[in-house]
């Protein structure tokens, strides 16, 4: 840290060298697709000056005292075990600043123990497996009764970025509200908080102001050849009877053609004659939850159940003569499974990207577009989103590891359709160097056979590299 600024400036532009695909980018966010985080990582290394990063770096080190102790700096072993309190570690697969194992140290450190040594003592955490229902991070957890410690690495690409990584700060948010609230306070835990700051009635006349604001019925969620323009779900809000525009009565009126099926999931008894929707051609099916609460991995499968036999059976009755005709209807038409809760932001909104993530291939954030795309502003409560990405992070994360797959095959392919600009570019620069007399006193037999050979009139290669040997940054 002696070095005078300029000279630290110029290791630290060295080391931006090749903007957003530089060694200074990818050693904090991996080796990631998201093109917008690379972006942000190098226009904030660039903006991070160097005074600043001195006095950064400077305070890693510990300082000595007259007694030869060390004090501030990164904790060390002395700092960790001196930890009483409940503990969470998150770490990354690809994380190049800060490895992985470094967590391994760190438990060591706490417990006297290595990570190998409670997976063989003892089962990982049950409640965390059922929570993130098929994460594939590495869980580990000791127990004291004053003392919980979990440590998790992410799977790749999960890099030193995760706080604020497209594809990981979901998962990160949601296993610290899950932590903080199973081991330092179940008042931490964000439903109970919600509702616990719910003072008012759902009918109160601020509510139902609320209610009547809210489009009754969304646009059409997962369209394709297999559904129709119906499309495979319409999030709803509650019906009322005494509702002069979305009662029973209109919604047969304006949807019975277009909707097969109603689950309603609200916890409420409905307010709304739910008989009169099935004399009208429409089944309706009670299937309640809590609200504020994200749905639990088993009302998921539930729900999910639920759907495939209404879809079943709503395509057997498509296919046939008579049912198509009670509702003059189309023999390709399919109508939608309708979903509500209250308003049908939150709970529908999780169940629906909940079976388009597990039932129709969706990936976790193209599924919450989807529903958003649908019915604006998507699902409200950053917790049910947070546990989306915990739930269904195995999913993200394989669809990343296909896209880095994806993106590294296209890359090659670039770098091959370089390799051939660039032997075109140097045969056209040998062509020149040459000289047009030379090349038309080679015209001949032998000038032929040269060309076939690959070789110019100095009998050397005209070209000869490994285009995969080469990278952009010896090239520059």
């Amino acid at each position: 840290m002696s070095l005078p600024d300029f000279v630290i400036n110029v290791i630290r532009q060295l080391d931006r060298r090749g903007g957003e695909e530089s060694a200074s980018v990818r050693r904090m966010v991996g080796d990631t697709n998201e093109s917008d985080l690379k972006r942000m990582q190098y226009a904030w290394n660039k903006q991070f000056r160097t005074p600043v990063w001195k006095r950064t770096i400077t305070g890693f080190f510990p300082r000595i005292g007259a007694d030869g102790v060390s004090k501030g700096g990164l904790p060390g072993e002395v700092v960790w075990k001196g930890i009483k309190i409940p503990l969470l570690l998150i770490a990354g697969e690809s994380d190049r600043v800060t490895p992985a194992v470094e967590v391994g140290t760190i438990f060591r450190y706490i417990t006297g123990r290595t990570t190998k040594d409670v997976e063989d003592t003892q089962s990982i955490d049950e409640k965390a497996q059922q929570l993130t229902n098929g994460l594939q991070p590495v869980t580990l957890k000791f127990s004291e009764p004053s003392q919980v410690i979990q440590a998790i690495t992410l799977p790749s690409p999960a890099a030193h970025a995760l706080l604020y990584a497209h594809s990981t700060y979901r998962l990160v948010s949601a296993l610290i509200e899950n932590f903080l609230a199973t081991h330092v306070s179940a008042h931490l835990d964000f439903s109970y908080q919600l509702r616990l700051l719910t003072t008012s009635g759902k009918w109160d006349v601020k509510n139902l102001e609320k209610w009547k604001a809210v489009l009754p019925v969304s646009g059409p969620i997962a369209v394709d050849s297999s559904t129709g323009p119906n499309g495979l779900f319409r999030a709803l809000k509650t019906m009322r009877e005494q509702d002069d525009e979305h009662n029973p009565t209109l919604f047969l009126q304006n949807w019975a053609d277009k909707i097969y099926a109603v689950i309603d999931i609200s916890h409420d008894a409905p307010v709304y004659d739910t008989k009169s929707l099935e004399k009208g051609g429409v089944e309706y099916h009670k299937f309640p939850t809590v609200s504020k609460i994200p749905p639990t991995p088993f009302e998921v499968q539930d729900f999910c159940i639920l759907v495939d036999k209404l879809v079943a059976e709503r395509d057997a009755k498509s296919s046939s003569e008579d049912g198509n005709n009670q509702l003059n209807m189309k023999s390709t038409d399919k109508r939608a499974i309708a979903v509500h809760c209250h308003y049908g932001y939150n709970r529908t909104g999780f169940f629906i990207c909940s079976y388009l993530i597990s039932r129709k291939g969706f990936g976790v954030q193209d599924a919450i577009d989807e529903f958003r795309k649908a019915k604006s502003p998507g699902i409200r409560h950053e917790h049910f989103i947070d546990v989306l990405w915990l739930r269904y992070s195995n999913v993200a994360s394989q669809q990343a590891a296909a896209r880095n797959k994806q993106d590294g095959l296209e890359g090659e392919a670039d770098r091959e359709e370089s390799s051939n600009n660039a032997e075109r570019r140097t045969r056209s620069t040998i062509s020149s160097m040459t000289g047009t007399k030379e090349l038309k006193r080679q015209e001949g037999i032998e000038g032929a056979r040269r060309r076939k050979a690959g070789t110019n009139s100095l009998g050397l290669p005209l070209f000869d590299f490994d285009a995969g040997a080469v990278s952009e940054g010896d090239l520059m």
